[in-house]
């Protein structure tokens, strides 16, 4: 792979809209005149970063600090990269380019920034400590958003002391303020009332939240670039079905991410779904094992849309509750027919039969799935 020389970090950022750079400036605490040409405030930017390094290393999140220090030291500074449903920080400010075909991508900085950034990066990235300090509270705060989409700021106060009583509002605004991440994840509606949401969210409506989730799942959500989602029942079974697919638990992580956020956007993830059984030669039944394990490990994901509740969890909760296998025996009383009431056993059994029995089998599915019923939870 040839890159070229002659681009500069400047000529990336004059790339962006002078809207994108006023606002990467402000997330990343660099003070530009909103007045001034875009071609100005993009050299500015650059020659910020070029000359300070350590002010752009200090707000980004630790993965990418680390696929930035791979950068550095590589040959060409570039190294390969997948597909993903959102930008990583380093492409959204402009730092890092990409070259390739489908099958073969590649990220990578141009020379200037490969300098500027080759005296500190090692030394930088050697003082973080990932279970704890800044880096810890930064990846509980992202985990909490990639499990629960949007969170208004007291939540979020709340859940983060749930796991540690240290971590008080003021040092939340703290990690919040020094992160480009999660400045630029901020929104408000009213006043002061500001909330939060996933980097991967791309609606805000209806998201209301009543599960809790441990320390340790809101840590396997806080990856910068792949968030995992909670383990459950179905779990070990999908895994086993997709390492035998792709080969690689990484390949197999960046494919259960993706999977994840297009449910939790109420989007269908077929392609993915088709690229594991394109990988076999499958008979019928080997087909139908193979979609059963996929789909009850779909269904019991937690949704942001569904309140943090998975399709399965909604369906044993609030559905299966009002499903009763029997009519209830309706006993009137002497003066029902004085009323006008007049109704036998078997015609209680007949509405009983047309409203309230499980739905039927290519009717939607109620645990909201959008799938029909007998796709889903008819299936059990």
């Amino acid at each position: 792979m040839l890159v070229s020389y002659n681009f500069t970090l400047e000529k990336m950022l004059r790339q962006d809209t002078k809207k994108m750079i006023l606002e990467n400036a402000e997330w990343l605490h660099i003070r530009l005149n909103k007045n001034e040409k875009k071609s100005v405030l993009a050299k500015r930017m650059a020659d910020t970063i070029l000359y300070e390094p350590i002010s752009l290393l200090c707000r980004l999140p630790y993965e990418e600090l680390l696929d930035l220090q791979k950068m550095v030291h590589a040959k060409d500074h570039a190294i390969p990269c997948r597909f993903s449903l959102n930008w990583n920080c380093i492409t959204q400010i402009g730092l890092t380019d990409h070259i390739g075909s489908e099958d073969d991508q590649y990220q990578f900085i141009y020379p200037d920034l490969a300098d500027a950034l080759m005296p500190v990066i090692d030394k930088y990235i050697d003082s973080l400590v990932p279970e704890k300090g800044k880096v810890r509270y930064e990846k509980i705060i992202l985990g909490l958003l990639n499990l629960y989409g949007i969170l208004s700021f007291e939540k979020l106060a709340e859940l983060c002391i749930s796991f540690d009583p240290e971590f008080t509002p003021e040092k939340i605004k703290k990690i919040i303020d020094g992160s480009y991440l999660l400045c630029s994840r901020c929104t408000w509606e009213k006043g002061n009332n500001f909330w939060y949401t996933s980097p991967y969210l791309e609606k805000t409506d209806n998201l209301l939240h009543e599960v809790r989730f441990n320390l340790e799942e809101v840590l396997a959500a806080s990856h910068a670039n792949e968030p995992q989602p909670p383990m459950n029942d179905a779990s070990r079974d999908a895994h086993r079905l997709l390492l035998t697919s792709f080969g690689t638990k990484e390949y197999v992580s960046w494919w259960i991410t993706q999977c994840w956020i297009l449910l939790n956007n109420d989007r269908n993830p077929h392609y993915l779904i088709q690229e594991v059984l394109s990988k076999h030669d499958l008979h019928t039944g080997q087909l139908n094992e193979f979609v059963s394990i996929l789909m009850d490990w779909i269904n019991r994901l937690p949704r942001w849309i569904m309140k943090g509740n998975s399709s399965h969890e909604v369906f044993h909760k609030y559905e299966k509750p009002r499903l009763m296998e029997k009519p209830p025996k309706m006993v009137l009383g002497p003066n029902a027919r004085k009323a006008g009431i007049s109704i036998s056993q078997e015609k209680v059994n007949e509405i009983w039969k047309e409203h309230f029995q499980k739905p039927a089998r290519n009717a939607p599915c109620p645990c909201g799935s959008g799938k029909k019923y007998k796709h889903c939870c008819g299936k059990k």
